[in-house]
């Protein structure tokens, strides 16, 4: 069986400035991370396919 986590790019929420006028979030030189529910998943993914020999992706 293969196994195929998807996961998303956001932006580093300890970095995230606000735009004082548009009130829109700044992401120019903010450093993407790995939103931290989707790295959860692909944590148990890794560890299920290892214990079961599966493949994830």
């Amino acid at each position: 069986m293969h196994l195929v986590v998807c996961i998303k790019q956001v932006p580093d929420s300890a970095q995230i400035r606000v735009h004082p006028v548009t009130n829109t979030i700044m992401r120019q030189g903010v450093p993407t991370i790995i939103n931290p529910h989707a790295s959860r998943g692909l944590h148990r993914a890794l560890a299920g396919s290892s214990r079961i020999s599966r493949r994830a992706s």
